[in-house]
């Protein structure tokens, strides 16, 4: 299991919308970049995500892939690699903006279909102070959405190399070749034992 972590600004923040964008191209659906690599591609993992929760302060960005064994660490260099190559050579495409929203907006629908799903979202509109219109500005900056401010706010708030890493597997399999791959400092952690 490969996982990596790295804080992220807060829901509420002015550019929430356009970091959810970047991140989910990069690997928030199936379609999506990591997902597309790892699974489709290369066949090493069952999926591949990355993930942001929703928090009223500084809140956990998740990469998260199951995958074989032997390809822990190559897995692990084409992660990076793709959030790398992300905020460089090959940023957001128009395509990528577009399939998203489309997806986004099919869902919206969704919010509204059980009294479950519409008690969540009146929730979630008290905890983060939104407008009770909340829902329809939402749809609409979702439409007015740039490929410029998607770019800016991947370059802003995602840091790969200020990830923080943290796999599990069989350490007999996985310990050289990650510290072979110096990628960064190996700490191996036991049951148990608290981390300083």
């Amino acid at each position: 299991m490969v996982i990596g972590g790295q804080l992220i600004p807060p829901t509420p923040a002015a550019d929430s919308l356009h970091l959810d964008m970047a991140t989910r191209i990069l690997g928030g659906n199936f379609n999506a970049r990591l997902n597309m690599n790892l699974r489709e591609d290369k066949g090493w993992a069952y999926g591949a995500r990355l993930t942001a929760t929703n928090a009223r302060g500084q809140r956990p960005l998740l990469y998260y892939a199951p995958v074989q064994i032997d390809k822990t660490t190559a897995a692990l260099q084409e992660i990076i690699r793709e959030a790398q190559d992300y905020l460089g050579p090959r940023p957001a495409t128009r395509e990528e903006l577009h399939r998203t929203r489309e997806g986004i907006l099919r869902s919206l629908p969704g919010r509204f279909e059980t009294n479950t799903a519409v008690r969540r979202t009146l929730v979630d509109i008290l905890r983060f102070d939104r407008p009770l219109d909340y829902i329809d500005r939402y749809q609409a900056n979702l439409e007015t959405l740039t490929l410029d401010q998607v770019k800016q706010a991947a370059q802003t708030h995602l840091t790969p190399p200020k990830t923080l890493w943290l796999i599990v597997g069989d350490l007999t399999k996985i310990e050289k070749p990650l510290r072979d791959s110096k990628i960064a400092e190996v700490k191996v952690l036991t049951p148990h034992e608290k981390t300083p």
